[in-house]
């Protein structure tokens, strides 16, 4: 796993584009019950708790932002995928992230 001690939230895009619709990224210092992050279809809304260590974080955007892409095309990946596709990408995402950062 890419050890990133200095991503940091800001360093998150706060709207991303799915399909042709704007979703808004917000960051909270805790969730309720423990939750890393959701996705709500309705206000076009990713959550992501503050309260996991960088690379978790990536993964979480990464798993909210499938189920983003999930609502807006209408299709359904389902958990399963979804976990596998978030642990292939957040180690990529953070690297390259890891370069743009630094500079």
């Amino acid at each position: 796993m890419v050890k990133l001690p200095a991503f940091k939230p800001e360093h998150y895009p706060l709207l991303i584009p799915v399909g042709k619709k704007q979703w808004h990224v917000v960051f909270y210092d805790k969730l309720l019950g423990g939750d890393l992050g959701y996705c709500c279809q309705d206000s076009k809304v990713i959550g992501i708790s503050r309260d996991q260590p960088p690379e978790e974080m990536m993964n979480t955007f990464i798993h909210e932002m499938l189920h983003a892409v999930e609502f807006e095309m209408g299709i359904v990946v389902g958990h399963p995928k979804i976990r596998k596709i978030e642990a292939v990408l957040g180690p990529i995402f953070l690297k390259m992230l890891s370069v743009t950062t630094a500079r």
